[in-house]
């Protein structure tokens, strides 16, 4: 499966990031949480043939500041999924760690059809 860089898409959706963090932070009524910190691609499935419609990301958080990062009851750093760019429905990505393994998994046999992250999330 041939992946394209996508660094340009990758700094409009930080920039994006950044602005809905300033409008949450000042305006929390749509009722979406608010992620304290940025926000970083670490998979992002978009392919050079994608109609950027249909794709995940995982995402991993990097504050300014360690004290920001959000972290579960255990005190283990959260990821988060974003799926086919819907950033008001970002989910927490539960055992990031397998999940990834999984996804690597997959794309690594050539299975073509799509992995489904959602089926590890929950509700922020």
């Amino acid at each position: 499966m041939a992946r394209k860089h996508l660094k340009e898409p990758l700094e409009h959706l930080s920039r994006q990031f950044a602005t809905v963090g300033k409008e949450l932070q000042t305006n929390r009524s749509d009722g979406v949480p608010f992620l304290i910190g940025s926000l970083r691609a670490l998979v992002d499935t978009r392919v050079a043939s994608d109609d950027m419609a249909n794709f995940d990301v995982v995402l991993i958080q990097t504050p300014a500041d360690e004290s920001d990062i959000e972290k579960d009851a255990s005190g283990v750093p959260l990821f988060f999924h974003m799926k086919d760019g819907d950033w008001r429905n970002i989910r927490v990505l539960e055992n990031p760690v397998d999940v990834i393994d999984q996804f690597v998994a997959s794309a690594l046999t050539g299975n073509a059809e799509r992995f489904d992250f959602s089926r590890f999330t929950r509700a922020l």
